[in-house]
């Protein structure tokens, strides 16, 4: 039996349940009257990702036991967290069977997590060991070796290319970047008051008729390849300057980041803005790709799906970490200032940004080229700041790393891109242009087999008697 710790906690079951009734209110911060047993993981706004490793540290905590990362995944209700206190205080508990399955009739997935919808060739994502393939070929190697316009080129047509290919590949792109002139006066009418990401989701839909008319797959070449031109078009008119006149036969990184900075940098910053914009690809059925794919479902065309997908963008928790990484940056001097920041913010209940993924439980496979491209900008502009900061916070989440809240892909990221000197409301409009060719690939897919996706809700309100006239209503 284990020891049950300086609390002294009675072993019987009623008591544990008491117990942990209160340590679910007291680490949520819910009221003692909204605790029941089947209260569960993001079932409230309080018990999200941080929140569920902060009550497993309190139970550690508590009952004196340790909880495995499988036991974090399984422990998701306050009936689970009692079941598991229960069995830990006899001597026959077994940790393999120490969480039955389910056995309700309908199994509420909240989140839909780890929940397959269908069968896909695109992407694998090896959650338990951190490694990510696209088309069966791994993140390390594309990253290194592969061009973004190839790894576009393997996600849209299934194989990596060989140069006849790709070479008309590229010239497709060339050929679809350029915009009409009455798409870049609705650009200007709507630069003054709206963002960047709503820019590129409102010229989507208004380019989705012109492109109608091309091969499902041109017409998300053509998308590709508007983006960055969206892109670039906006930041001129937000800062009242000419229109970039970029020059030809640019590679996609080239071309996006004149866009971006109206100049061509070195070689090799580009290469490794290509590299990120590489790791930024594709990743499996994410909320724009689940989006874009549900919008595809109802046969609706190619340029919507992707309309759908960067409405996505609008909402702060997809993408949006990466400009909760820079607020952080900005919100620390030096990395002597990262503990208390830390601290503070865990103790306000407030997010770590950069951490926590729903589906990897160890560091996020695309972190760590992240990180060295990171590295290598910042001793070749002379500034090491932004990466120590970082790597303290890391060091202080270390708790959190050891329960699965680890780095994510947009923990180092925007390192990168704040040394190039982008604008920080750019970030998530990269992204976008990044995530495309990854839209465009499952889109393909959902066309070619396609199925109405269309879940269910269950429902747990009322069902009335009669209904009440309204003379007769209170």
């Amino acid at each position: 039996m284990p020891n049950r710790g300086t609390n002294d906690f009675q072993v019987d079951g009623q008591n544990d349940e008491k117990t942990v009734w209160k340590i679910v209110a007291d680490t949520l911060l819910i009221p003692m009257e909204f605790i029941n047993s089947e209260l569960s993981y993001q079932s409230v706004m309080q018990w999200d990702s941080m929140g569920h490793v902060n009550l497993m540290l309190a139970i550690e905590k508590n009952f004196d036991v340790k909880i495995g990362q499988d036991q974090v995944l399984e422990l998701t209700s306050v009936s689970e967290i009692v079941s598991y206190i229960s069995k830990c205080s006899t001597s026959n508990f077994s940790q393999k069977n120490s969480i039955k399955d389910n056995e309700k009739s309908n199994i509420i997935h909240r989140g839909l997590t780890n929940i397959y919808f269908d069968e896909s060739e695109i992407t694998f994502i090896d959650a338990k060991n951190g490694k990510l393939f696209h088309r069966g070929y791994s993140i390390d190697d594309l990253v290194k070796q592969a061009s973004y316009e190839e790894v576009a080129y393997l996600l849209i047509y299934s194989d990596l290319p060989n140069k006849k290919a790709l070479n008309i590949f590229q010239k497709k792109i060339e050929l679809f970047r350029k915009l009409s002139d009455s798409t870049v006066s609705v650009i200007k009418l709507l630069v003054n008051n709206q963002t960047a990401t709503n820019v590129l989701r409102t010229i989507t839909s208004h380019l989705s008729e012109t492109l109608a008319d091309l091969s499902v797959e041109d017409q998300g070449i053509a998308y590709i390849a508007k983006i960055p031109t969206i892109i670039g078009t906006y930041l001129a008119f937000k800062n009242n300057k000419d229109l970039p006149q970029p020059p030809e036969k640019l590679s996609q990184a080239a071309y996006l980041l004149f866009m971006l900075l109206g100049k061509i940098p070195e070689t090799d910053v580009i290469r490794i803005f290509e590299q990120n914009m590489i790791l930024q690809a594709e990743h499996d059925s994410n909320a724009s790709t689940f989006a874009a794919r549900i919008t595809t479902s109802t046969e609706a065309e190619l340029g919507n799906a992707i309309t759908s997908a960067i409405a996505t963008f609008s909402g702060c928790l997809h993408g949006g970490a990466l400009l909760g990484v820079v607020q952080m940056l900005q919100e620390m001097h030096d990395a002597n200032e990262v503990k208390s920041y830390i601290q503070n913010r865990l103790k306000k209940k407030a997010p770590i940004f950069g951490f926590g993924h729903r589906v990897y439980r160890t560091e996020d496979p695309r972190a760590k080229p992240l990180k060295e491209n990171a590295k290598i900008l910042s001793e070749k502009y002379g500034n090491a700041r932004l990466l120590e900061i970082l790597e303290a916070v890391k060091a202080e989440m270390s708790g959190y790393i050891e329960h699965g809240i680890n780095v994510n892909v947009d923990f180092y990221a925007c390192i990168s891109y704040l040394l190039m000197g982008l604008e920080k409301d750019m970030l998530v409009p990269i992204f976008i242009a990044n995530r495309s060719c990854g839209w465009v690939a499952h889109i393909i897919e959902q066309k070619n087999k396609n199925i109405l996706l269309r879940p269910r809700l269950q429902y747990t309100g009322d069902i009335k008697d009669k209904f009440i006239e309204i003379e007769q209503r209170a």
